[in-house]
């Protein structure tokens, strides 16, 4: 429906990104999606990534803590860079501090 009114960025939270039926219609309506890791391991994280860049979807990587509210010890800001070049992707901050 979103899509429908032009909308063609969505947010998909760490506990949504392995909801195949979400995925399979922002990827076949060639949606630009901002991904949030904070429930996903390194392992299954990799495999979205693969398939994201399989089916030629831009997308952005926020590192999340999932901790609420997350408190500024905990927030390691180092990591978005390590994301960058480790996915070669956009990469953010999810910041729920």
């Amino acid at each position: 429906m979103l899509n429908s009114f032009g909308v063609n960025y969505f947010k998909v939270s760490s506990g949504e990104v392995f909801n195949n039926e979400i995925l399979k219609i922002l990827i076949k309506n060639k949606c630009e999606l901002i991904l949030s890791n904070g429930l996903i391991d390194e392992e299954k994280l990799q495999k979205l990534i693969n398939k994201l860049k399989k089916s030629k979807i831009k997308f952005a990587l926020l590192d999340c803590t999932t901790k609420y509210p997350t408190l500024p010890n905990n927030i390691n800001i180092k990591n978005i860079a390590i994301m960058k070049k480790r996915y070669n992707c956009f990469t953010g901050l999810s910041d729920h501090s």
